[in-house]
């Protein structure tokens, strides 16, 4: 379709300047790609989502210190929090 095939040894950016460079002949518009938000592989590749979920979990470790502070019980509400399986993933 619109996909141009990935030529040996040659990056991003010449590829990208080879299809500007098509379109101005072409006689249209160039460097206006679509806005909106980056696709998940963008995404991943910069380290964005990483870096969104580790701030998740401090975030959400700062709530649990703060609420068991208030109730004052931390015995009784670790217990509580193992029972309904909460953090089930990650080892504390």
């Amino acid at each position: 379709m619109g996909r141009e095939e990935k030529e040996q040894g040659k990056g991003r950016k010449e590829r990208k300047m080879k299809r500007e460079e098509k379109r101005q002949r072409e006689g249209r518009k160039v460097g206006r790609g679509v806005k909106g938000q980056k696709t998940g592989k963008k995404m991943r590749r910069e380290g964005t989502l990483a870096i969104r979920k580790s701030k998740k979990r401090k975030l959400k470790r700062r709530v649990e210190k703060e609420r068991r502070t208030q109730v004052g019980e931390e015995g009784e509400e670790r217990e509580e929090r193992e029972e309904s399986g909460f953090g089930r993933g990650r080892k504390e």
